[in-house]
């Protein structure tokens, strides 16, 4: 099946914007729309790895950065429950896409994340990594 990729002006705006928060804050989650998800005073822990990730080098710059992130957000697969893109920095001068779910619950979080072969999850509340 071939899939058209289009490209929105708006969009690429929106993710350079995107890009320069992520840039600034080590890392951000967002929904398939592009607004930002605010973490902030809630409870549960993010799990990666619902569809394969992508890794790129900040050098590559922002602009292309934001065409890459549409692309990736666009492409990537719609579940029927709620699905975000994290962005994250490992200080490696990389950033890395993946696509992530928002689990309330620690023991299912950290079965999905080795279902998944991840390595760590992330505790919202308690802004840190469990590594698995």
């Amino acid at each position: 099946m071939n899939t058209t990729f289009t490209v929105d002006t708006r969009d690429i705006v929106k993710c350079a914007g995107i890009i320069e928060r992520a840039t600034t804050m080590d890392g951000l989650t967002i929904r398939h729309d592009y607004s930002i998800y605010s973490l902030a005073g809630q409870d549960g822990f993010i799990v990666g790895g619902r569809a394969p990730g992508r890794i790129y080098n900040l050098h590559a710059g922002r602009d292309t950065l934001a065409q890459l992130l549409h692309k990736y957000v666009t492409s990537s697969p719609r579940f029927n429950v709620p699905t975000y893109v994290g962005l994250w920095l490992p200080q490696d001068g990389t950033i890395h896409f993946d696509i992530v779910d928002i689990v309330p619950n620690v023991v299912h979080a950290i079965d999905l994340a080795r279902e998944r072969g991840e390595r760590a999850i992330y505790d919202i509340r308690n802004a840190s990594d469990i590594f698995v």
